[in-house]
């Protein structure tokens, strides 16, 4: 065997092991919820010496208000991806294809906005949301959740409407199409990778949020299940301390991440076939080196 099977051999060796770890990383966490909610007295650890039983999944079944809670938090997700689809991209369409001034601040405005984290403006964001009377209500939640995610939403579809040839657009003027029409017809379709990749980390980055959450809603009959994961997975003890039910904390959370997994495949298999689509588009006319 030659040094560079050796050296080829070595490199995939270390790479497997690499992802392998990384993925016991991510998959381990997961792995102790579904151990968790199937055991009666669960602990912190993976514990396999307790029989199986689902008694966790009816605690959070008949509670009357976990319903409530995933009807909010698919309210404040939805709304916050609509929100932030059709806001992001009419800018990101005249980022892509025009030159104006003050362009080049915009965008750095953008990518230093979208690198502070959210501990860092929690007071400005409740300051702001209580002067404009937006706490306590879904809508307010959800018009903060969106205005968080537009910049990221601008910048992404920008990049994809500077993929497409300018030529098709000129085309279609040609043709006697309006600029509406361009927009609809044209760019937006083109745009459908971009905008369900957008779309698919707005509406996971809503549903997972709890800082927003926790600062903004106060109502018991506004709670997100984010918060509702935390307030049902207390008990208060007799001597009147609150103590944490691991096995109610893990069945409620398999039931949160399920809409995410499930978009996530449903959106995974749209943008893979988009994207093959726009690839052999790309092949066929000659263009394909612009992927490369």
């Amino acid at each position: 065997m030659n040094r560079n099977k050796v050296v080829y051999y070595l490199n995939v060796s270390v790479n497997t092991l690499v992802l392998i770890l990384i993925t016991l990383y991510f998959i381990l966490p997961y792995f102790w919820v579904f151990n968790a909610s199937l055991r009666r007295n669960p602990s912190l650890e993976i514990r396999f010496d307790e029989e199986f039983t689902l008694e966790n999944f009816v605690k959070v079944i008949n509670r009357p208000d976990t319903f409530r809670w995933f009807i909010n938090s698919f309210i404040v997700s939805m709304t916050a991806m609509a929100l932030t689809l059709s806001l992001s991209f009419p800018p990101a369409y005249l980022m892509a294809r025009y030159e104006f001034k003050g362009k080049n601040a915009i965008i750095f405005l953008f990518i230093l906005g979208m690198s502070i984290p959210v501990s860092a403006i929690m007071v400005p964001i409740y300051s702001m949301a209580r002067v404009l009377r937006l706490t306590n209500s879904l809508l307010g939640l959800s018009l903060i959740l969106a205005f968080r995610s537009i910049p990221m939403g601008i910048w992404l579809l920008k990049e994809f409407i500077k993929g497409i040839p300018i030529e098709m657009e000129e085309a279609a003027l040609v043709d006697g199409a309006t600029i509406t029409q361009i927009l609809v017809r044209v760019v937006l379709p083109l745009t459908a990778p971009g905008l369900a990749a957008i779309g698919l980390m707005t509406f996971t980055s809503s549903w997972g949020d709890f800082v927003m959450n926790l600062i903004l809603i106060t109502r018991d009959d506004l709670r997100t299940v984010a918060l509702g994961i935390y307030y049902a997975s207390l008990e208060t003890t007799g001597w009147g301390y609150a103590t944490i039910n691991y096995g109610v904390l893990a069945a409620i959370t398999v039931f949160y991440v399920l809409p995410s997994i499930l978009l996530y495949f449903i959106m995974q298999k749209y943008l893979v076939r988009e994207i093959m689509i726009e690839a052999l588009k790309m092949w066929k006319f000659g263009d394909f080196k612009t992927w490369l």
